[in-house]
């Protein structure tokens, strides 16, 4: 693959010269250029890490759920927790079709 700091010191007719080279020799795949799920993945987990980092340095509330209880809330830096909302509890889809009255 090219190398960027060289590339820029050619004129427009050599890079699309040297494009056309790395597209003939086949080095330049989709494959090469699309990262993995994992990498994207892991690197989504690292972005919400340094993000919850930054709001617990800045002291600034952050949006927590409860999975057992439902409930959505803010908790401040202070330790201190703001119920926001109650998660609605509708059971599983086809419980809910089983349950529609047909018509």
């Amino acid at each position: 693959m090219l190398d960027r700091r060289a590339y820029y010191g050619y004129t427009e007719y050599d890079k699309v010269f040297l494009l056309w080279v790395v597209l003939q020799e086949g080095s330049c795949d989709m494959a090469d250029r699309i990262p993995s799920d994992s990498i994207v993945a892991q690197n989504a987990k690292l972005a919400v890490k340094i993000e919850l980092q930054k709001k617990r340095a800045m002291r600034q509330p952050i949006a927590r759920f409860n999975v057992k209880t439902g409930e959505v809330y803010m908790e401040h830096g202070d330790g201190s927790r703001t119920i926001v909302g109650q998660a609605m509890k509708r059971g599983r889809y086809s419980e809910r079709e089983a349950r529609k009255p047909e018509g």
